[in-house]
Formats: C-alpha cells, structure tokens, sequence
C-alpha cells in the first residue's frame, strides 16, 4: 500500500461548500498547495471515489469538482505533482435521496417498488406513490425531529426509508414518532400485527385471483425461451465479431495513448529548450546583435560583448555552448573584415585609423594589424595615382574624332589611304556596337541573353541595383535621344543606325513597361484611398471616386509616355508599329485594368473589416429580442458595398475606357476591337459575380423566412376561419421587397429590374414549392391563399419575368379550383382585402 507524502508542497483540504449532498453535487474545495497550473494536479478523490475527470483547477487555492455516487462520509484527497498525496481537515457527507417518479437524478437509482402490502393490484395514481404510516398513526404535529447526524452516528450505513435495503426500525421511529408516547406506538404494533394477519392469504386463493396474472407470466417465461434459444444459435458469429471490435478497440486504444505520449515528450523537449533560451538569452542572441552592431559601425560594443562572453562561456564544454560560441566566433570573423574593409577606404585621420587597428588587436585578429594599416594607406596612395593618370590621358585623346576627320580631308599633312575607310567603318560598327551592348548589360542585361559567347565581356552588373536604374530609364532615354541624333547628323552608315536604333527600342519598350508597371502597382493601392463617397451620375447610378481617379492616372501615364517614350527622330520605329512591341504594349494596359478590377473586386468581397455578426433578414412574425443582440451596423453595409462596385463596373466599361481608348488612338495607337471587347469582359465578368453575390444575400434570408412566417402560431390552411385581411406573411414578402427596392435608389434602372426580378422570381419559386407542399385546404384556406398570391404577384408585377409568371401560375394551380358560389365569394374577398394593400405596394416599389 502506497504511503502518503506529507512535505511543506503537499495539498491539503482546509474547506469545502456545500458539506452534504447527493451524487453529481458541484463542490467548491479550498485549501492550498494545489499545484501551480492545470497540469500539475494528478487527481482528486471524494470518499474514495475518483472525481478527476470532472474536476477544474482553478487557482492553487481553488479546485471544483462534482461528487460520485459513494455514500457516507469521506475526505476528500488531492494529488499534485509537487507534493504528492495530501490530506484534509474537513469531511463531505454524501447520501442518496428517495427519487421518486418525476424527479432528476445524477446517477442511476433502482425504483423501489411501491409496496401496498397487499396482493391486489396497485394504482397508478400520484397519490398511491405516498407512504402511509404504517403503524397508522398521524406525524402532522410532530415537528420534533432528531437531528440526522446524531441518527447517522446512532446508526451507521441506516435508513428510516421504508422502501430502502438498510431500512432499521430504530432510525424510522426516532426520525417519524420522536414524540409518541409508549401506549400509541403499542397501539400501532397492534395495528400493524391486525393488517398483517388480515393479508394472509393461501397459495390457492391467490391464483384463483391472479390467474390471468400467471397465465401472463407463462407466456412472457415461453416467449422469452423461444428468443434465447434463436440468440444462442447465432452466438459463435456474434462473439467473433465482438472479439475482432475489442481488439480494433484496444489497438486504437494503444495508438491514441501512444500519440499522447509522444506529445507530451515533444511538450517536455520544448519547454526545456524555451528554458535554456530564457536563461542563457545573451549567449544565444549575441550572434544576431553582433551583426546589427557591424552594420551600425558600434565595434566597442562588439567588442564589449565579445569579451564578455568569452569570460562567461569560454571554459564550458556544454555542446550546445561550444556550438553558440562557434557562431559568434563566426559574426566575429565578419567584424573582422568589416574593420579591414574600412581599413582600405579612403585616407582618414590618424586617430581613427589607430582606433581600427586597436579594434582589430582587441578581437583577437591574427596577424599584424599594425603593419596590415600600413600596407593598406599605401596601397590606397598607389591607386590614387594610378587614378590621376588615366584620368589625364582621356583628356589628352579626347581630340581622337577630330583628327580623324582632319586625316581623310587631307589636313594632317599626308596622303590619306583610300583603303582604310572599311576599316574605319569596321572600327565604327564594332565600338558601336561595343557601346551599345555596354548599355544593355548595365540597364537592359535581359536583352543580352542570345550572346553567351561574348556575355563576360560586357560586364555582369549586380542585379540587386536595377530598381534604382528603373527610376532613371526616362532620363537615360533623353541622353540615347540626345546621342542619336548626334549620329544621325554626322551621316553614319546606316548599318551603324540600326544598332543604335534597335537599343532604343528596347530602351522606350522597358520605359513603356516600366512606367505602365508602376501605374499598375499605385492603381493596386487605390483599395486603400475608398472614401465611399457616393456621386449620382443619372446614366450610371451612384459610383465612388475610383472610376475618376483611374482615368486621372491613365492620362497621366499617357501624358509622361508621350514625354518620354515617343518617337523623336524620322529614322525610328514607333512602337506600336512593331509586331512584337504591340503585343507587349496591349498586354501591359490589359494588365493596367486587371489590376484596377481586382481593387474593385477586393472592395467588394473582402469582408475582413465587416462585423462577423452581420444582421440578416429575420421574419419579424417570430422576432424575439436575442435576434439583434450584440449586432452592431457599420456605416457601409456589405451590400451597400457591393452596389457601388457594381455601379462602378459599370460606369468604366460605358464611359471610362471609351474615352481612354480614344486618347491612345490620338496618341497614334491602333486598337483592335478584340481588344477592346477583351478589356471591357474584365468588369462586366465582375459585374456579374458581384450581381449573383448581392442576389444571394438578399434571395437566401428573404425566401427563409416565409415558411416560418406562413405557419406561424401552428397555422394549417385545412382550418375553418374569415379571411378578412392579407396574411402577414404575405405582407412580410411585401415589405422586405420594397426594402430591397430602397437600397438601390443609387443605381440605375436597368440593374434595379435585373436585381428585383431575380429576387421576385426566387419568391415566387418558393411560395410554388409551399403551395405544392399542402395537403388540403378548406374553403376559406382556399380563398386566403389565392388572396395571398394574387395581391404578391400584383404587388410585384412591375418586376416579374415570364419565369416568375410560371411560379405564380404553379402556385395557383395547387390550390384546388372552388365551386361557383366560392369563387364569387374568393373574388369578393379580394376586391375587399387586397386591392387597397396591392396599390401601396405597387406605390412604394416604384
């Protein structure tokens, strides 16, 4: 048998609420040390039973739990991690109560028997559950009653329950007759001996008058024979089977204790791992800091850290130590030749120089550091000079293009050779093209891929640079503009031209793309400047300020290509004229308007700054108040949202890019209808997803709630009453239509009856569907539903297609056709009721 842990960490029980109470009993147990989270408390035992699973930690004070179904007293014993098994300084009395037929027990409890001490039949009645004193004496004015733990301590494991096994005569007369006096509990023995004589009966005389009982009985023994035996026929088949699922069950068993097993080690690794992080932080994120400092230029904290670590971790032969100092070493060999580096830059004063040679010497470097500084300002004077001199000699050939010219026109005071012009052309072409392919590789190296041979020669420029050279493609373009034209004056071959001609192509092409690319990328952001300010434009309904603000920017970038990337010389290619740049110029503006579409689809779709609990259509026939709890509005609904997209859409495809396309036509672009045809597919595709999403949350709550609403209260069409007045379902229909209408006062009339008529049709389906689902109507069911339908197609007729029109005439036709006298009386009633309620309906949906 296990001892008990008793240590200053053991729990211990100092108080519970409530004392006593019945099985399933929420116990509020304090005391202390009951561990320091959820994890560290093993298990909680109430008089001996285990209630761990139902137990919650709370504090390391506060435990609830709920109490088994022991009986008696008991302590109640928590077991933590720290401190073992504790122990307890108060009890907690737990007893069955009586559960009679209709009241709620939290564990099972056997049904005594109502014992009537008779043979005879008992009744069913309330009343026969009620026990009957059965010394037949009246307890109304005993008040008197012996405490009940003096009667538990009288007699233990007892009861004064009748119907109870432990039943003891002592603990009933105590409890019930406290105050009787000895000669009434003598005349109720006598009482009780007369009725137990009085109901003896013979074996005989009871089957005689329970023989239809026993013949029952019999039957019951028989049948229940005849299914033991077909069950135990089948019994080899049946114990396989519960074998093979024991066993599955036991594996399945293993491999989830397993999984958790596995768990927990992973847990344990890591929080050990996240320990020794916290602990030893400095040592783990110096390597990090040590590069931040070298970025900075603070060397004296490198250094500082460095010694520091070394003093503290330097004689450790930890592994994971050993591993975090080698890195560090690492960053410091990186510190190292960062203060090299700086070494080599340009002459400094002699204070800082000596400053990084002692930074060098306090990290360790090998070497002479000091001789290192020397070679290095050395070395830096060699360049300088060598720097001067090549300087000086470009200055000095920079009359090469004159002498040339002087020579072939017979001024330099010799015979010119006639035969060295193709060599010059030859010597002109070469360096041209040399020149040119220079240029590519510095600002265009994509356009260098066909020459693998000759690419090393022209230099690989880091690519980190080209979002900086992209800035400066317009301003380049002017000096190649500048340098053309120079050529084309000087009438060079025109072999020559071609080459310049071709790079600046490519050079307007890049621009071209560079300059839509960016548009593209500020139009992507545009999301973010939505104000939702609306402006009625009377043709295409209420559009935001983006539609305007793409234009805006689209002539703005058409204004700086025609600056910067048109054509300035007769001898050029326009761009557009070019098979190959036309495709890409048409896909780039293609691209220009995709993104401008997917900003409006992200306005109109993304909901992650809408209220999870947007509000939906609620039938306001079965309305409660918990409907609207906790619902809160924000200044522009989904829908509202997704109406203003939509109108945007439309007013783009209609107006904006008409008059953009005209401007790129003034600007001497072709367009092509395909094209054109392909850029406004891009926002009436969008148009429609943005349609069939507003339909969908406006048709789903709208249709919901018209079932509920027509049988609301129980109602059943079969029932006899006055139709007197539309049915509120049907005036529900009504409102919430026009509600829909009002939400689309901003946009123009052909989508407001596109939008109507897919609800009206989505309406009049469903009530086809109920109508359909009916099984009789009476004569006035009969009226009041034609009523109904008739005033909603009436009232919706402005909106119904000829689909609608089929729904309406399918729920009509499953109302069955009334005989003469009722339909005079079915027309009479809708004149009455209906034509008034139809023309202010027809009035608000206009």
């Amino acid at each position: 048998m296990e001892k008990t842990v008793l240590s200053s960490f053991a729990p211990i029980v100092t108080g519970i609420s409530p004392k006593e109470g019945p099985p399933g009993t929420k116990i509020t147990i304090r005391g202390e040390n009951f561990g320091q989270k959820s994890n560290d408390l093993l298990s909680v035992f109430i008089c001996g039973c285990d209630c761990t699973l139902s137990a919650d930690w709370k504090s390391p004070n506060k435990i609830i739990a709920r109490s088994g179904p022991e009986k008696g007293k008991g302590d109640i014993i928590i077991t933590t991690k720290q401190g073992g098994i504790g122990s307890c300084t108060v009890q907690f009395r737990a007893y069955h109560e009586t559960v009679g037929p209709t009241k709620e027990s939290a564990v099972w409890v056997e049904e005594a028997p109502v014992h009537t001490l008779s043979w005879c039949r008992r009744s069913l009645s309330p009343t026969s559950y009620q026990q009957e004193d059965p010394l037949g004496l009246s307890v109304e004015g005993n008040e008197n009653k012996m405490p009940e733990d003096d009667l538990n301590e009288l007699f233990p494991n007892g009861s004064g329950d009748l119907a109870s096994k432990n039943f003891n005569s002592g603990w009933f007369l105590l409890e019930h007759h406290n105050s009787t006096n000895f000669d009434d509990l003598k005349a109720g023995l006598s009482y009780l001996k007369r009725r137990v004589d009085a109901q003896k009966e013979g074996q005989l005389s009871f089957l005689k008058s329970n023989v239809g009982s026993v013949i029952d009985q019999i039957d019951m023994l028989a049948k229940f024979k005849e299914k033991l035996e077909g069950d135990l026929k089948g019994k080899d088949e049946f114990g396989e089977e519960l074998e093979i699922k024991i066993q599955i069950s036991k594996e399945e068993a293993c491999r989830l204790f397993q999984e958790v097993l596995t768990k927990r080690e992973k847990a344990d690794a890591t929080r050990n791992a996240l320990t020794v992080l916290t602990r030893f932080k400095f040592l783990f994120c110096l390597p990090s800091l040590i590069e931040k400092n070298i970025l900075k230029g603070d060397f004296d904290v490198v250094i500082n850290d460095y010694a520091r670590v070394k003093s503290l971790f330097g004689d450790k032969d930890v592994v994971v130590f050993k591993k975090a100092l080698s890195e560090i070493e690492n960053r410091i060999g990186h510190a190292r030749e960062a203060i090299k580096k700086n070494l080599e830059d340009p002459p400094m004063a002699f204070e800082d120089y000596l400053k990084l040679i002692k930074n060098l010497i306090h990290l360790e470097t090998p070497g002479d550091p000091a001789w290192l500084g020397i070679e290095c300002f050395a070395n830096h004077l060699l360049v300088s000079m060598n720097d001067l001199k090549d300087k000086y000699l470009v200055l000095e050939s920079s009359d090469h293009s004159k002498r040339n010219k002087m020579y072939f026109g017979s001024e330099l005071y010799c015979s010119p050779d006639i035969e060295k012009h193709q060599s010059y052309k030859t010597i002109v072409l070469s360096m041209t093209d040399f020149f040119c392919n220079l240029m590519r590789s510095a600002i265009l190296p994509h356009t260098l891929q066909g020459i693998n041979q000759k690419r090393q020669n022209y230099g690989v420029w880091s690519t980190n640079g080209l979002d900086i050279v992209i800035l400066w493609l317009p301003h380049c373009l002017r000096y190649f503009l500048t340098c053309y034209s120079c050529f084309v004056r000087i009438d060079l071959p025109s072999n020559v031209l071609d080459i310049f001609s071709t790079l600046l192509l490519d050079l307007r092409l890049q621009c071209f793309s560079t300059i839509f690319k960016q548009a593209g990328d500020s139009i992507s952001a545009f999301y973010k400047t939505e104000n939702w300010v609306i402006d009625i434009d009377e043709s295409y309904g209420g559009i935001t300020s983006l539609p305007k603000l793409c234009h805006s920017k689209f002539c703005d970038v058409m204004q700086l290509i025609h600056d910067s990337v048109h054509c300035g010389e007769a001898k050029e290619v326009f761009l557009a004229e070019n098979p190959y740049t036309k495709k890409e110029i048409f896909t780039l503006v293609h691209q220009f308007f995709n993104n401008f579409t997917q900003v409006l689809k992200k306005l109109a779709f993304d909901s992650s700054d809408e209220n999870s609990e947007r509000p939906t259509v609620v039938s306001q026939l079965i309305y409660t108040s918990d409907v609207s709890k906790n619902i809160s509005f924000k200044t522009v609904t989904l829908e509202q949202r997704l109406l203003a997209v939509m109108c945007n859409c439309h007013y783009t495809a209609e107006s904006v890019l008409p008059d953009l396309f005209e401007k790129m036509k003034l600007q001497g672009f072709k367009i092509e209808n395909e094209f054109v045809n392909n850029t406004k597919n891009l926002f009436t595709t969008l148009s429609s997803k943005i349609f069939d999403q507003y339909n969908e949350l406006k048709c789903d709550p709208l249709v919901g709630t018209i079932e509920p609403s027509m049988y609301v209260l129980h109602f059943d069409w079969d029932k006899n009453f006055e139709p007197v007045d539309i049915k509120p379902y049907a005036k529900e229909i009504v409102m919430n239509l026009i509600g829909v209408r009002s939400e689309l006062y901003k946009v123009p009339f052909p989508l407001v009856y596109k939008i109507m008529s897919k609800i009206v049709d989505t309406v009049a389906e469903e009530l086809a569907r109920l109508m359909s689902c009916v099984k009789k109507f009476s004569i006035a069911g009969n009226i009041q539903a034609r009523a109904d339908i008739l005033s909603i197609k009436e009232a919706t007729k402005l909106y119904i297609s000829d689909k609608g029109n089929k729904f309406y005439e399918e729920a009509l036709n499953s109302i069955p056709l009334l005989k003469k006298e009722g339909h005079i009386l079915c027309i009479i009633n809708y004149a009455i009721i209906v034509n008034p309620f139809v023309w202010s309906s027809l009035y608000l949906l206009v």
